[in-house]
C-alpha cells in the first residue's frame, strides 16, 4: 500500500468504530447493514492483502539477495583455490574457465551468477581427486552445489513474486474503489438525520475528513457547503 491508501485505510477504520458507537441511530437507516458489512469486510480484506503485497516486495527478494550473498562467497573462495590448482598445472584452459572475480560475481546478472558458479563447481568437480591439497572436499562442493540450487529456483520465485505483487495492487484498488462507494451511499444515508441527530451528524463528517497516517502527511476529505443555507455544493464532496 502507498501512503494515499494507508492514509484512507485509516479513515475507513475512524468511520467504522465511530459507527458502531451509535447502533439505535443508524440501524434504522436504511440500506445501512449493507454498506456497513462491506465496510467491514473490506477493512479486513485490504489488511490481509496489504500484508500479502508487503511480504512479496520485502520477503521473496530478501531470501534471494541472503542466497545470492551466499553463493558469490562460495563461488570466490572455490575459484581461487581453482586458480592456484590450474596455474600450477599449467592449464591455462581450465584457469580461463574458473577465473572470476569477487567483482565480476557480485554484479553479475542472477543468470550469469549462476552459471559462472555451475562452471566453476563442474570443473572442481572434474578435477576432486586432486584439489584436497587445495582445500576442496566433495562436501564443499555439495554444499556449493546446494546453494547454485537453491539460488536458482529463487530466481523464478522473484518474478512469481512481481507477478502476485501486481495481483495484489489490483485486488486493493479494487477494494479500495468498493469502499468508498459503501462510504458515499452512508454519506447520503446520514443526510436523513442531519437535523434530528445534529451531534452525530457532526461526528460522522469529522471522522470522515481527518485521516492521520502516522507520519508526516494527513489527508482531508471533507464537505463543502453552501454559505446561505448550510447545503453541501454538487461537485464538492
Amino acid at each position: 500500500m502507498n501512503l494515499l491508501q494507508k492514509a484512507r485505510l485509516s479513515m475507513y477504520m475512524v468511520v467504522r468504530d465511530f459507527l458502531n458507537l451509535y447502533p439505535t441511530i443508524v440501524e434504522k437507516l436504511p440500506n445501512y447493514a449493507v454498506n456497513a458489512t462491506t465496510l467491514k469486510n473490506n477493512i479486513n480484506q485490504i489488511q490481509a492483502t496489504g500484508e500479502l503485497q508487503q511480504f512479496d516486495k520485502s520477503g521473496i527478494s530478501d531470501k534471494k539477495k541472503q542466497l545470492r550473498t551466499t553463493l558469490v562467497a562460495q563461488a570466490e573462495d572455490i575459484s581461487l583455490k581453482m586458480v592456484a590448482f590450474a596455474t600450477n598445472m599449467g592449464n591455462k584452459i581450465l584457469l580461463k574457465e574458473v577465473k572470476y572475480s569477487k567483482s565480476e560475481l557480485s554484479h553479475s546478472a542472477d543468470a550469469d551468477l549462476k552459471n559462472m558458479s555451475q562452471c566453476i563447481h563442474d570443473r572442481a568437480h572434474e578435477n576432486i581427486a586432486a584439489l584436497e591439497l587445495y582445500g576442496i572436499t566433495e562436501v564443499m562442493l555439495d554444499s556449493f552445489l546446494a546453494g547454485i540450487n537453491a539460488f536458482n529456483e529463487a530466481i523464478p520465485s522473484v518474478r512469481e513474486g512481481t507477478a502476485s505483487a501486481k495481483l495484489y495492487t489490483a485486488q486493493l484498488d479494487s477494494l479500495y474503489k468498493a469502499t468508498d462507494a459503501a462510504l458515499d451511499n452512508i454519506d447520503t444515508i446520514v443526510e436523513i438525520v442531519r437535523l434530528s441527530q445534529p451531534d452525530f451528524y457532526a461526528g460522522y463528517q469529522n471522522s470522515r475528513m481527518v485521516i492521520n497516517t502516522g507520519g508526516n502527511s494527513v489527508a482531508l476529505k471533507g464537505v463543502i457547503t453552501d454559505g446561505a443555507n448550510g447545503e453541501p455544493l454538487k461537485g464538492f464532496r
